[in-house]
This record gives C-alpha cells, structure tokens and sequence, in this order.
C-alpha cells in the first residue's frame, strides 16, 4: 500500500519521510509508514491532492488489517480442563494446539478465575502436545468442558489500520474504512490493555481519535464481508460468532476495579471513542465529529459472571453513530448456563453498548443488530435513536433510554425502537436519569418479550420513570396482570395482545397497568373494584357494571387518592358506566 502525494507549488526543499527532498508541483511515492509519519495539519500544509493505493484490491479509503500484521487466528473450543492451582490447559477431545505457532498467543478459559470474574485471562507459555498447554496463570477453579478462546493479539495491527483510515480520511476526503476480511481462523483477538485519557480522551482497547466538531465530519465504517447478527442457538456450546468478529480478552480484576475505571477513564470498552471525564458527550454538548458505521461485525467480550466485563462499542462521545447487522455478547453459551441467572449481572457495571449522548446531532442508527447477553446494561439508548429488529438477551436491564448519563445535556428528542424483542432479562426498560428540565426520556417502543413478569425500573429511586413520557406496546408471550413498576411511570404501557383493553370480571379486582375497560358482573354479590395510583397513570379506566341485580359496584381508591374531590360513588344500574381520568396531583376525576 502506498500513497501517491503532490507537493502544492511554490514550495521548496520540502524534506520527506524516508529521506525524499520534494520540490512543489512534483509528485512522489511514499509507503503507507512513511506518510503516517506525517501529522494531519503538516499533510494539508504541504501536500495539494493525495492519492492511496489499496492493498489485495481494495479501494484507497478501504484499511485492512491484515496489511498491518493482523491474524485473525483465532480458535474456540469446548473441552477445555484445569485443576485449581494449576497452569495445565487440556483440550483432549479437540487437540487445537501447535507447538510451532501457539506460544505467547493469549487464551480464555471460561470458569477458571475467581468467582464472578469468571473468565481466566493468560497467555500460552508452552505446548506439551497437541491437547496440552501450559498458562502463564493458574486455574483459580477447576472446570471440566469448558470454553476456551485463544488467538493472537491483534490490537496494534486493528489500531494502525483505524489510524490510517481517520490519516487518510483527514487529509483529502473525510472518509476512511477499517476493512476486516473474514479471519483466517474464527476471530481477531484483542488483548491490548484500555487506553485511557491522553490524546484519545477515552477508555478503550481500540481508540477512534478525536475529530475537532469545528471542521467538517469524519464518516469512519468499521465493517466485515457478511452479516454479524447471527443469533446464538439455545443448543450451541460455543458462542456466536459471525461477519468480522473482535474478541476481547481483558475483565476487570474485581467490582471496585471496574467503578475505578470508570470513574478515572469513562466506561471501558473494546472500541471507544472520546468520554466523559475527557469532557465528551457531557454539557453543554462536546463531541468528536465522527459519524461511525459499523456493519457486518460481532464483538465477544470476556465472560464475567458479575458483569465486569467490557463494552462492546462506548460511542457516547461520538456526533452520530450507525450500527447495521451487527451483535455483541459475552463468550458464554446457554448451554453452559451462563446466562442462567441475568440477576446476578447487577453486580458489575458492564454497560454492552452505549450510543451518541444526549446532545448529539440527530443520528442514532440502529438496524439489525443482536446482544447475545451477559451484561448489566444491554444498550444505552439515546435521543434521536431510531431502531429496528433489535434483540436483547440475558443482561440485568435490557433496553435502557437514556434521559442524561455522566453529566450529559439533558434528552428533549425521541428514542424509537420499531421491532425490539427482549428476552430473559430481569427488567425490559430501565430509565438512566432524566431528560432537560426534569422531562423525558420520550419513548415509543414496540417490544415483543418472552417472560411472565415484564418489569420497568430506573437508576434514580422512581425519579427517571416518572419523568419518562411516550407509549411502551408489549407483545409476545407475557402476561400483562404481571407487568412490574418498580415505581410509577410517565410513559403508557400498552397490552399489544389485545385489540382493546378490556376484561370482565366476577369478583373483586385491582386494575392493572395496561388495563382500561373493566366489566364487573355483580350478580352474587356486589363487588369491589380498586383504581390503581392515579400517580403516573396515562390512561382512563372505564368501570362498567354488566348486571341487573341490586348489588352495587363499590370503586375503592389507592392511597386514599380522591375521585372528583371526594372518596368514590358507588355504581348502581345495570350498564352503568364511569370514566375515570388521572391527573396531576395524583388524584382521579370521574364523568
């Protein structure tokens, strides 16, 4: 690969990189190090066009790794064996092991660390023989069948690439592409250590380097040869990989590591772009003017049982952020109960994915794209976030909108999500914060879940929830008297299964969240019929006693709250309807 550069006329003596003196209006060769060599400003300065030459045909804007040294070698398999106290890796059924070109490499082993680290990281200091290595670290728990991941780290070769693509791009065009082949083997390994602060600003094993908001935007694409969205079968004993797969080999040591971290760098991640203590995504609204596209690629972090492992993608100090046929997860499998109890994630921090702050201009793209679970947080979900066919498995939070985050502006925009299927997760929306002036997140969601208890909760006593505005539609195998409210909410949840909320009843009832029509038969005996918090109620309920008999329809109050100033009337007459409305206050009126 090679750059073709034209040294703008009038200048003279213009000393090269490689030892080249260049007159103006000539032009010259210079190899993709030697123009890397150059900063962006002395580029503009010295050069009037720029030209690069591809390597293995791709396009001049189009990076590729494996140009810069990348493997992509690596390897999964599910026999893995230790002894507690002991180094001695056994893979016996798989064999995957060579002793020519396996040493040094870096290995997981799913369920050898401590408790709730979960996934020993080491490297491979010996091959005994093809079933047989010898780690660098200790097994802290013996495992039998367990999933071990190892490759070569690939982290120097991905960032030379993305250095080059955001080079390049700053010089002529604005435009560059990480292009990551299919590996080699199943995936790239990156074990590089999280970069923190410094010119970056961030927090992350791959860096994407600040672009100043006072120049023209820098559309940056990660992409892979085919989809990465791939779901993982509940059958399969190793994880989903798919399109260009980056597999993180880093946890944090232990909770109070991981709160450090955050604390000092912003949340940690596999790629990341500037954060929050750097001063990005944060009021009155700074961000690296980077609109990134990621598309046909799948990251796997570090398993961690506590949720102490990394994102897969922090963009939150990103302009705009586009994600296509894309999936993240941790290196766990169902089978191997992983994602048995997501509960237990709440004890880390570990966020899966983290859109563009609130404050961001007016790109949040999400299409097509799968977190296989593992996490505290599935997805941070932003203003302006437009998504389709989303799926969210096994985390603790599920989808979370974003109100404000870190000393972030406060949301006054949307968070759309069209077709968002949440599976096996302790909650299905958990509010993070509030939008400007106490108003918002504003949602509209249409989740299709699997489980008979679908809760809503936030991060700040009840406060984010309230605030909330919009419409939640659920459908899909649930059942609706069960939906949970940690607190009350501002938004309205909607039973989808349902043309219209509606239910007859023969005995006395509590009317539930997604309830409106409720037909009470007072045949045998009259019956009591109780109004939920008016606190946080969006819709109407509308009572209406079906009989003829001379039993009354009594309406009780929840918390004492009033109806029209005074308790509740009851309701006589067969057919007799009342409509009962919440307002703010917390209190009922009734026509």
């Amino acid at each position: 690969m090679s750059y073709t550069v034209t040294i703008k006329p009038g200048l003279t003596g213009v000393a090269l990189p490689g030892g080249i003196i260049a007159e103006g209006g000539q032009t010259y060769t210079l190899t993709d190090e030697q123009f890397l060599m150059l900063s962006p400003t002395a580029a503009t300065a010295l050069f009037s066009n720029v030209t690069h030459t591809g390597a293995g045909g791709s396009s001049a804007w189009e990076f590729d790794p494996t140009q810069y040294g990348a493997k992509g070698d690596g390897q999964i398999v599910a026999d893995g064996v230790m002894n507690a106290g002991s180094p001695i890796l056994t893979c016996a059924t798989s064999t995957p092991f060579d002793p020519d070109t396996d040493v040094d490499k870096y290995v997981l082993v799913k369920g050898a660390a401590a408790t709730g680290i979960t996934s020993l990281i080491a490297r491979i200091q010996s091959v005994t023989d093809s079933g047989h290595a010898v780690l660098t670290v200790n097994a802290s728990v013996a495992v039998t069948n367990a999933i071990v991941l190892f490759a070569t780290d690939d982290t120097a070769a991905l960032q030379a690439a993305i250095d080059a693509a955001l080079d390049y791009g700053l010089a002529p065009s604005y435009t560059g592409t990480l292009d990551i082949p299919a590996a080699p083997g199943l995936f790239y390994g990156i074990a590089g250590p999280l970069v923190t602060g410094g010119t970056t600003k961030g927090n992350s094993q791959l860096t994407i380097p600040v672009v100043p908001a006072t120049g023209n935007k820098f559309s940056f694409t990660i992409k892979g040869p085919a989809s990465g969205a791939n779901v993982q079968h509940w059958q399969q004993v190793v994880p989903q990989t798919g399109g260009a797969t980056l597999v993180s080999f880093f946890v944090h040591a232990s909770a109070p590591a991981q709160v450090t971290s955050i604390n000092n760098g912003g949340n940690s991640a596999v790629i990341g772009g500037p954060s929050q203590p750097g001063g990005y995504g944060v009021a009155p609204g700074v961000f690296s003017n980077v609109n990134v596209t990621v598309e046909n690629v799948s990251i796997l972090t570090s398993h961690s049982s506590y949720g102490l492992t990394l994102s897969a993608l922090d963009f939150s100090g990103m302009a705009n952020a586009s994600l296509k046929h894309f999936a993240y997860g941790t290196a766990g499998s169902v089978t191997g109960t992983d994602y048995q109890n997501p509960g237990v994630f709440a004890t880390g921090l570990s966020i899966g994915l983290l859109m563009p702050a609130s404050g961001n201009n007016d790109l949040c793209l999400v299409e097509d794209v799968t977190c296989h679970g593992g996490y505290t947080y599935g997805m941070f979900a932003t203003e302006h976030f437009d998504g389709n066919n989303i799926r969210i498995l096994y985390c603790w939070a599920a989808f979370c909108p974003v109100g404000s985050y870190y000393s972030s502006v406060g949301a006054t925009h949307a968070i759309v999500a069209t077709m968002l299927s949440i599976e096996a997760c302790t909650y299905l929306v958990y509010v993070i914060g509030s939008g400007s002036g106490g108003v918002g997140p504003f949602l509209h969601l249409r989740i299709d879940t699997e489980t008979s208890t679908p809760r809503f909760g936030d991060n700040n006593n009840g406060v984010g929830l309230a605030n909330s505005k919009g419409d939640v539609v659920l459908t899909g195998l649930y059942t609706a008297a069960n939906v949970t409210l940690d607190n009350p909410v501002g938004f309205d949840i909607v039973d989808g299964q349902k043309s219209y909320p509606a239910l007859s009843v023969a005995a006395n009832y509590s009317v539930k969240t997604a309830d409106e029509t409720v037909l009470v038969d007072c045949t045998s005996a009259a019956r009591t019929i109780t109004l939920p918090t008016a606190v946080g109620r969006n819709r109407r309920v509308l009572l209406v006693k079906v009989d003829a008999s001379a039993n009354n329809l009594n309406v009780a109050t929840t918390a004492s709250q009033t109806v029209n100033g005074a308790a509740p009337a009851a309701i006589t007459g067969q057919w007799s309807t009342r409509e009962y409305i919440p307002v703010p206050g917390g209190n009922w009126i009734a026509r």
